[in-house]
């Protein structure tokens, strides 16, 4: 039996499409149509390739993770002072366009939907989140090692505050032009250290 024809398109830039798409817009609001405009494919290649909306959607996530997340947190793991990379992180909110900003698409994600409605969704997107939460203790851990942080502070919650921090000022960005907010956030997160030691 001979196989069908070869793909045409870049699966991955195909999905760098839909991703960017599902960002400005979110789920509910993104039509099937917009999708095969965006991704430049007919409804067959699109449905053959990625399945339906909503399984697209959960790849749109994961290669959120894998192009975005990472390259953006894998800094945390080559910088000579983790604690100073994870404050240069918080600075990235404020060097991007306030009027382009889209915000991280994981938190449009969880503003946009519930739990108690979609079970499966928020666990793949805790799971993405947990990306994030990991590489930000690995940092601090290196932090506390380094005695960059005092050892009353402990590394997995300094990561879940850091994690919150990053997520709202990324949502607040996204509807006003940044006035100082990640740059006050960094300050004060900033000056942690310093205050566990007084």
């Amino acid at each position: 039996m001979s196989r069908g024809p070869n793909k045409q398109f870049d699966e991955q830039e195909a999905l760098q499409a839909a991703m960017l798409l599902f960002w400005e817009k979110g789920f509910a609001a993104t039509s099937l149509a917009e999708l095969q405009a965006r991704m430049g494919l007919g409804a067959k290649s699109l449905y053959d390739t990625f399945g339906n909306k909503r399984q697209l959607f959960l790849r749109v996530i994961s290669h959120y993770t894998e192009t975005v997340t990472r390259k953006l947190f894998d800094s945390l793991a080559t910088r000579r002072s983790p604690l100073k990379a994870a404050n240069n992180i918080m600075q990235t909110v404020a060097r991007l366009d306030a009027g382009q900003h889209r915000g991280c698409l994981l938190g449009v994600v969880m503003a946009q939907a519930q739990r108690s409605d979609d079970e499966e969704l928020a666990v793949y997107v805790e799971a993405q989140l947990r990306v994030i939460e990991d590489a930000l203790t690995a940092a601090f851990e290196r932090a506390l090692q380094l005695g960059e942080l005092a050892p009353v502070l402990d590394a997995r919650d300094m990561a879940r505050l850091y994690t919150a921090a990053f997520q709202g000022a990324n949502l607040i960005a996204r509807v006003r032009k940044d006035d100082g907010l990640s740059q006050g956030v960094s300050r004060a997160l900033a000056a942690l250290p310093g205050a566990a030691h007084r």
